[in-house]
């Protein structure tokens, strides 16, 4: 009842539901990381992190609720914890598109290019039609200098977003792909 509640969007209620449940059974691994998702999402990051910890303790085979602790440490600027949730999202499910982006862009913040390249390649591989993967290894391509390289991907990039009906991300795919044109 929770998931579906959080699910609707009736954050509280989801909370509330969710509370009991764990009450009931505090081994419920499911329902410490749909509890973390309610917090996230309400911006109760300390909650969230405490909840998605405790779902990875308890939900060994499963990786996001360390995919989950990675973002918000990603958005807290802790790259080292973001890295290592990212990493054992990635240990768990070894296709996991959105932990290999993610940790390529850290990568990519962190000025190692090949890294990079290599965490959106492997994003890539996992999800063919993930297009976030593609832009990103077109990021790392013009910083590299790789006009060609960063074209192809970009456009590809571009098609994925636009089939996908994400207009805004297409568009800044265009824009990207135009300054890799004008880059030669």
């Amino acid at each position: 009842m929770g998931a579906a509640l959080l699910e609707g969007g009736n954050l509280n209620q989801a909370a509330e539901y969710l509370q009991r449940a764990i009450q009931l059974d505090p081994n419920l691994g499911l329902g410490h990381y749909n509890l973390g998702l309610v917090y996230q999402q309400q911006g109760k990051t300390a909650q969230a992190i405490v909840e998605f910890k405790k779902a990875a303790q308890l939900s060994t085979n499963a990786p996001e609720p360390s995919y989950h602790l990675g973002l918000i440490y990603l958005q807290q600027g802790q790259l080292a914890a973001a890295t290592e949730s990212f990493q054992r999202a990635i240990a768990i499910t070894p296709n996991y598109p959105e932990a290999h982006y993610s940790l390529g862009t850290i990568f990519y913040q962190q000025g190692r290019l090949d890294s990079a390249l290599d965490a959106f390649r492997r994003s890539a591989e996992s999800n063919p039609n993930y297009p976030n993967a593609y832009y990103g290894a077109g990021l790392v391509f013009m910083r590299q200098g790789k006009s060609a390289d960063a074209q192809r991907v970009l456009q590809y990039a571009q098609d994925l977003f636009t089939a996908q009906g994400n207009l805004q991300w297409a568009s800044r795919s265009t824009q990207l792909l135009e300054q890799a044109r004008n880059s030669r």
